[in-house]
């Protein structure tokens, strides 16, 4: 999926573009470097294992960008992200 954008990035030249994405993390986290890299919005939906669906739990566990010494939670604060406030 990623190497078909790629491929296809130049028809987007110029235009504002955001791109919506949910798949496996290693595609997730690929797509992440190729958005960020060129500057184009996006948000993911992240999949993870949820033992209680509430966050009391704290299993499914997301590096925070923007904190370093923070994770978010993927059953309380996704689990769409934008691809600028995680790490994947």
């Amino acid at each position: 999926m990623v190497k078909l954008f790629l491929e296809n990035l130049d028809k987007f030249e110029g235009k504002k573009i955001k791109v919506f994405a949910c798949g496996p993390t290693p595609m997730l986290k690929a797509l992440q470097a190729v958005l960020l890299e060129h500057n184009i919005d996006g948000e993911i939906s992240t999949e993870c294992a949820m033992a209680c669906g509430f966050g009391i739990c704290q299993g499914c566990p997301i590096e925070d960008k923007n904190n370093s010494s923070k994770y978010l939670l993927v059953c309380k604060d996704g689990p769409v992200f934008n691809i600028k406030d995680v790490i994947l």
